[in-house]
């Protein structure tokens, strides 16, 4: 299977590949260009089979962070071409896993904001005093 956009996340005793099916999606192929979980014991493998898609068609760009509390984990990822950005939540890597939307450029329906033309992002926790200090030069 064609694979990009792969990273490998730990959580419990088992690691996570988070990866995105490259297949243009068919009627045999209908996991083609969404995001998808395979699972191993071992850090080098083997892996799992993936598991069903975690996202909408036409994704990419994973980038998987922990909630603040550490009871979540949000996935979000780019509809390409630059379109916007959803999010899906599960409580373990393992799933369920819940699509809450995102940044979708529909009232109602965004649960967040991206600054326009981001593309494959990334995320990494700050601390408070980090936060604090960006909030005070470049306010809210």
């Amino acid at each position: 299977m064609a694979t990009i956009d792969a990273f490998i996340r730990r959580e419990g005793g088992k690691y996570y590949a988070i990866i995105k099916d490259e297949r243009y999606p068919t009627l045999e192929w209908t996991t083609g260009k969404k995001i998808r979980i395979c699972s191993s014991t071992n850090l080098l493998g083997p892996y799992s089979e993936p598991g069903p898609s975690i996202s909408p068609g036409f994704r990419e760009a994973p980038t998987l962070i922990p909630s603040p509390d550490g009871t979540a984990w949000y996935l979000y990822y780019e509809q390409y071409p630059g379109v916007s950005c959803g999010l899906s939540i599960a409580s373990h890597l393992s799933g369920p896993w819940f699509q809450a939307s995102g940044a979708t450029l529909t009232g109602g329906w965004d649960k967040y904001v991206m600054t326009p033309h981001a593309r494959h992002g990334s995320m990494r926790v700050i601390s408070r005093k980090e936060y604090d200090a960006l909030v005070e030069h470049f306010g809210k």
